[in-house]
Formats: C-alpha cells, structure tokens, sequence
C-alpha cells in the first residue's frame, strides 16, 4: 500500500499590478515615497522556465518587523521570459506577505495610483494566476 503525501502552498499574499515605462529603481523609489517603506535591491530572483531557461528578474525588498510584512516588488520581463506569462501588458509586481490583513489595500492602490508614471496600477488575485508559484520568493 502507498501512502502519498499531498503538499499544499498557501498563496496568501496581496500582488498589485504596475505598468510604467520606468527604471526598476524609480518605480521603488516611488513605492518608497508613497507606501513610507524603505525597499533595497536584493540579488536577482532566479527562477527555472519552463523553456529551459533560467532566468533573472530585478528583485527589491522591504521587511516591516512591527507589521510582520515582506514587501517584495520584482520586474516582471527578464532577459528571456516572463515571470508571470499571463500578464504581459504588467512592468512589476508589489506582493505583500506576512499578516496583511493589517494593511489597507484600498489605500495602497489609491497610493499607488496616485503616482502620475504609474500607467495602470491594480490589484490582483493569486487564485486567478496560474504562474502564481513565480512569486513565491523564499
């Protein structure tokens, strides 16, 4: 008799959209002023396509220890793919882990919004994304 063991990821994080024509380190800029948060560039996210490819994607992250939230905002283009496929028309994405349901996504998206280079700015559902499992960044 076999057993098997079933493994569940919990994609429990907030993903909003970003479509600029800006440099990563502007958009985090903005973020920053915007959000109060202090986002610094990390080593590029690696990931394995499924074409073969590894690819990198630009990676910035912030940790708010009072809140217990990770602030991780990644370029979606690398060199030769796309880290979420289903969104093309989308620059960056801001995911929020961590107890986020002390943060008001309504006033982010407003903050976000509010910045005049941001083209398009929304919030997404993980549940919607089946590459969803690219923006898992631990």
């Amino acid at each position: 008799m076999k057993t098997q063991l079933e493994f569940h990821i919990d994609y429990d994080f907030l993903i909003f959209a970003i479509s600029c024509h800006l440099k990563d380190y502007r958009v985090c800029w903005y973020i920053n002023n915007v959000l109060d948060i202090e986002l610094i560039k990390e080593d590029d996210f690696n990931i394995k396509m499924k074409s073969e490819y590894q690819d990198q994607f630009s990676l910035y992250h912030h940790h708010d220890e009072f809140n217990r939230l990770d602030f991780n905002v990644v370029k979606n283009i690398g060199q030769n793919n796309y880290l979420i496929k289903e969104c093309k028309h989308i620059d960056y994405f801001l995911v929020i882990n961590g107890f986020h349901e002390v943060v008001d996504k309504k006033k982010i998206l407003g903050s976000l919004k509010d910045v005049p280079h941001f083209i398009y700015v929304c919030e997404l559902d993980a549940d919607d994304l089946p590459s969803k499992d690219n923006l898992i960044f631990d």
